[in-house]
């Protein structure tokens, strides 16, 4: 939402035109690249399945032998009040509700096992050059479903209510096997996640709004990928070939086709490299990661916003031969409580614009982040969290029974962006270009099962005034401060 814009009920995906929406943003012919994936990921399934079935089974075995009639041997089948000892022991599924919200539907047997997570997010954003009024929207509203297909068959869909997206309502879609080797192998549309926070999904951030490096190389699109984690999580990567329909972390149309590597370490693992035994257990946690995304014949606009959502940064729609960006970081516990990360960000285009130029390094920037946790006896999660599929692995030190931690998150951003974009008259906005920093401010708390809140504060500087849109003037600090409350999880 634009600042000075409020709204509620032309952006609530709870009234009645979210139906109308819902049938015109609908991009029908993109989800048929989907169907292709998912029926694609089905066959390689089922191709497995029955090839394990036929090494299990006799070689030898006589197809045509005469099976046994359904029974019990040595009781007389005509008997009256025979009862199967088997029958007892059929689980006939079940539909449960909890507190937070989740629907579990269980199948006979436990197969399929569906569970639909409807969550209501209010946003709350105050900005010192909006409007005096708060903006308060619900487009980050959502419900996610996510199961099992025959146990080893994970999937995962993404229904974004407000329908703003150039995805339309279904901003994810996914189909997932594991294998017992550790590998993975997922088809559809897949998330673009190159840092700590640059998730799509709400539920697995701390932050509300992207940071100003999450901007560069997130998104989401269409896709197969395999990967896993080996040695005790003390080694993760995949690969993802990206297939089109590209977009932002803003959900915008930008990118192409091209490839994504991701590598996760924890250098000092005794399970890695061995060690002594009284070798301290948080140092055995430090981790880096580093991700690497390719793409050819990339298109869209280059764009970066502030916490308050002011454009801080934004190109014209560019057609690109290349574009490749780089992230890396680490996360060091420094005690169960209190963690320290870092990132770095590089951003190059190549064959930029009818005149073919090349911009390596076009942005790069880094940020700087302490961790903290308040209340609670459960440690912060110490691996590195990617988006493979299921929830993301707690390889803390302890493990504690579950209860409602506070979270805080204090990061400093930097971005440099250098000027050949605008040279070449390819940046719509037009305030002087400058190194972009922000300190941003996060407290997270679960007040419940069913109920989480975010405070989000953050100060953003330019060394040369920013244009403000709606004829609000010019800025050099801009100030925001968002709440968001999330009801189901």
């Amino acid at each position: 939402m634009a600042i000075g814009e409020t709204n509620l009920l032309r952006d609530s995906p709870l009234m009645g035109s979210s139906i109308f929406n819902f049938l015109t943003n609908f991009r029908w012919d993109k989800y048929l690249r989907a169907l292709l994936l998912v029926s694609l990921n089905l066959s390689i399934l089922q191709s497995t399945s029955i090839l394990e079935a036929q090494i299990d089974g006799d070689p030898f075995e006589d197809p045509f032998e005469e099976s046994t009639p359904d029974g019990i041997l040595g009781v007389d089948p005509f008997a009256e009040n025979i009862q199967n000892p088997q029958d007892s022991q059929v689980d006939s599924g079940s539909i449960s509700i909890a507190k937070s919200g989740r629907i579990r539907i269980l199948g006979p047997g436990g197969v399929p096992d569906l569970s639909i997570l409807p969550s209501l997010r209010l946003d709350f954003l105050h900005s010192s050059e909006g409007s005096p009024d708060p903006d308060v929207s619900t487009t980050k509203s959502e419900i996610r479903f996510e199961g099992n297909l025959l146990k080893e068959n994970t999937f995962f869909v993404r229904f974004d209510l407000a329908g703003n997206k150039s995805t339309g309502v279904i901003s994810e879609l996914w189909l997932d096997r594991a294998f017992d080797s550790g590998l993975h192998l997922t088809a559809g549309r897949l998330p673009i996640t190159m840092g700590l926070e640059s998730f799509p999904g709400q539920e697995k951030r701390i932050t509300i709004t992207p940071g100003l490096l999450d901007w560069l190389g997130g998104g989401s699109a269409w896709g197969v990928r395999s990967g896993g984690s080996w040695v005790n999580q003390s080694l993760t990567g995949d690969i993802q070939l990206s297939l089109g329909d590209s977009v932002d972390v803003g959900g915008k149309d930008f990118g192409g086709y091209g490839l994504l590597t991701r590598f996760t370490m924890r250098p000092f693992s005794r399970d890695l490299f061995g060690g002594p035994a009284e070798a301290g257990e948080l140092l055995e946690s430090f981790s880096f990661f580093v991700t690497g995304r390719w793409d050819h014949n990339s298109k869209g606009k280059l764009q970066i916003n502030s916490a308050g959502d002011v454009s801080l940064y934004r190109s014209t729609n560019l057609e690109m031969e290349n574009a490749n960006w780089v992230r890396t970081g680490w996360r060091l516990p420094i005690t169960d409580f209190f963690h320290i990360e870092n990132e770095w960000n590089r951003t190059s285009l190549y064959g930029v614009g009818d005149d073919k130029t090349d911009m390596p390094g076009e942005i790069t920037g880094f940020q700087f982040s302490f961790r903290l946790r308040f209340g609670s006896e459960t440690p912060l999660p110490v691996s590195i969290p990617l988006d493979l599929p299921g929830q993301s692995p707690d390889t803390s030190p302890k493990t504690q029974k579950k209860d409602f931690p506070v979270d805080l998150l204090l990061r400093y951003e930097q971005l440099s962006p250098k000027e050949r974009l605008l040279n070449e008259g390819l940046l719509e906005t037009d305030h002087d270009l400058s190194d972009l920093r922000s300190l941003r401010l996060v407290l997270s708390k679960q007040q419940t099962q069913s109920i989480r809140w975010i405070l989000e504060s953050a100060w953003t500087r330019n060394n040369s005034p920013i244009n403000l849109s709606g004829n609000l003037g010019q800025a050099e600090d801009i100030f925001s401060f968002r709440c968001l409350m999330e009801i189901g999880l």
